[in-house]
C-alpha cells in the first residue's frame, strides 16, 4: 500500500483544546461584551487558562488549534496584529513550562550494522523501485551521517566518482543542507566503497540512476516517506523498535565513536 498523504485536519488529542476554546470564546465574548472580530483576541487570550501538555513540543499544535477555533468562531482570518498576540502568547506558555522543568526529546535509537543489514536486504529484494530508493537513501544515511533529506535531494548530474587503489569514493553535493542553508561553503557527503562493504551500495546507485544523466537520484522519496517505510520494514521484520532518519545519524555517530 502507499504511505499515507499528509492531512491538515487537527489531530483527535487536540480536539479538546478546540472544544475549550470554542466554549471559552462564547462566554467571553458574552461576558465583555465585545465585537466577535480581532480586537477581542487579545483580552481573550490573557484570560485563557489551560493546563500545561505533556511536551512544550504540542503548544504548537494548541496554537493552531486556538487560531483555527478562533478563526470559525469571527468568520474571518486573524490579522497580522492577532497572530503576533497569539504567537508571543504562545511563546511565552513554552517558556513558562521548560523554566519549571527539564524536557528533553526521546534519543532515536541506535542500530549496528549487523541489526541494519536484513533490514537493507527486504527493502531491496522488493520489486518495487521506492523499497529500492529508501534501502539506499537509508545506506548512504547510514555511513555518511547525512539527514534524509539531503540524501533524498541529490541530483544524478551532481555525482562524481573516482576511484583510489582498491577503493571507489562516490563524492556527492548537497544542493540542501539545514546547516548551510545560505550556500555560504561548499557541503558534500562523501562515501568510500571497499571490497569488504556491507551492501553493494555502488550496484545500487548504478541500478537507480539507469540511463538518466541527470535529475533526482530517487525519483519518489522524501523524509515523510522514508520514515513511513523505515517503520513498515521494522514491522515486517517483527522488530519492536523501528528507526528513523535521525537513527541513521546517531548510529553514524555511535559507529565512530566505536572505531576511535
Amino acid at each position: 500500500s502507499s504511505s499515507p498523504s499528509s492531512s491538515n485536519q487537527q489531530p483527535d488529542k487536540f480536539q479538546k483544546y478546540i472544544d475549550l476554546v470554542r466554549t471559552d470564546w462564547d462566554k467571553f465574548i458574552k461576558k465583555s461584551k465585545l465585537d466577535p472580530s480581532n480586537t477581542a483576541v487579545k483580552p481573550f487570550l490573557e484570560q485563557l487558562v489551560i493546563i500545561n501538555p505533556s511536551q512544550p513540543t504540542y503548544w504548537k499544535s494548541i496554537s493552531g488549534a486556538i487560531n483555527r477555533t478562533i478563526e470559525d468562531e469571527m468568520g474571518q482570518a486573524l490579522n497580522k496584529t492577532s497572530l503576533k498576540t497569539l504567537k508571543i502568547w504562545t511563546n511565552n506558555k513554552v517558556e513558562a513550562m521548560t523554566s519549571e522543568s527539564l524536557y528533553e526529546p526521546n534519543q532515536a535509537p541506535y542500530f549496528r550494522p549487523d541489526q541494519m543489514s536484513p533490514f537493507w536486504d527486504t527493502l531491496w529484494a522488493s520489486h518495487l523501485r521506492t523499497h529500492k530508493e529508501v534501502a539506499a537513501t537509508s545506506y548512504l544515511a547510514y555511513f555518511t551521517g547525512a539527514r534524509t533529506k539531503e540524501i533524498t535531494s541529490l541530483n544524478i548530474e551532481d555525482i562524481k566518482i573516482r576511484s583510489s587503489d582498491d577503493n571507489i569514493f562516490i563524492k556527492m553535493p548537497l544542493r540542501q543542507s539545514k546547516s548551510n542553508r545560505y550556500k555560504d561553503r561548499r557541503e558534500a557527503v562523501t562515501l568510500p566503497i571497499t571490497k569488504n562493504g556491507l551492501k553493494p551500495i555502488f550496484e545500487w546507485i548504478t541500478f537507480l540512476i539507469g540511463t538518466r544523466t541527470s535529475g533526482k537520484l530517487f525519483e519518489n522519496l522524501d523524509t515523510d516517506k522514508v520514515n513511513y517505510h523505515y517503520k513498515r520494514t521494522a514491522h515486517k521484520l517483527d522488530w519492536s523498535i523501528h528507526p528513523s532518519g535521525h537513527s541513521m545519524r546517531v548510529s553514524f555517530v555511535v559507529n565512530a565513536i566505536i572505531a576511535g
